[in-house]
């Protein structure tokens, strides 16, 4: 999700792709639970359940 979101290919972890977008922690921080926001809307069920818990969400976010 993070490498589709930011438009690159890479090796490097997930947090420090997100930081290459980030002038500082805060920005890094906010950019972060955004996208984490953004995951958990989309996995949730039609019950408004979420469907991840934070260890997969966090693995999906390096895998991807």
């Amino acid at each position: 999700m993070v490498t589709k979101k930011l438009g690159i290919t890479t090796v490097s972890s997930w947090s420090k792709m997100i930081m290459l977008y980030c002038h500082d922690e805060k920005a890094f921080f906010e950019k972060f639970f955004n996208f984490l926001n953004e995951f958990k809307q989309r996995n949730q069920d039609k019950n408004g359940k979420e469907t991840n818990n934070i260890s997969e969400v966090v693995a999906t976010a390096i895998k991807n």
